[in-house]
């Protein structure tokens, strides 16, 4: 007694025994998270320009720009500036992309992929969004004239 070696006791089992003190799965879930902030962590000092969290400082200004339309209509933008290679030469990932426009207009964005798949089986047009932007900028041209 009194004579812990705390390294050994800090990977042991001993905090899962102790119902009052955590349940069965915390030390598991405590690693998965403490893992995914290590792999962040790591890719922030890999590519400092590519970090989420400088886009979210430098937009702290901006905090009046909000998406109005629907998450669809977002989601529908985000895939064909991804399809069209539009941003960063097509080399910026689906998911880096969405997490942008996911703060730049503050608003999140559930599955992404799962909401593309049932806009490929959308009954009529596939591409509400796109034709009506399209239609919006055709008249919005058509009134300087």
């Amino acid at each position: 007694l009194g004579k812990i070696n705390y390294h050994d006791g800090l990977k042991s089992g001993v905090f899962e025994i102790d119902l009052s003190f955590s349940t069965y799965y915390d030390n598991k879930i405590a690693h998965i998270i403490a893992n995914e902030l290590l792999y962040n962590y790591t890719l922030t000092k890999i590519n400092p320009e590519e970090n989420p969290d400088t886009i979210l400082q430098n937009l702290d200004a901006n905090k009046d720009i909000s998406w109005t339309n629907s998450q669809n209509a977002l989601i529908e933008l985000i895939y064909a500036l991804y399809a069209s290679n539009s941003i960063a030469y097509g080399k910026i990932g689906i998911r880096k992309l969405a997490l942008i426009f996911q703060v730049l207009f503050r608003t999140p964005l559930n599955d992404i992929h799962h909401s593309f798949h049932r806009m490929k089986t959308r009954a009529g047009s596939r591409t509400a969004f796109l034709d009506q932007l399209k239609i919006s900028l055709e008249e919005y041209m058509d009134k300087d004239l």
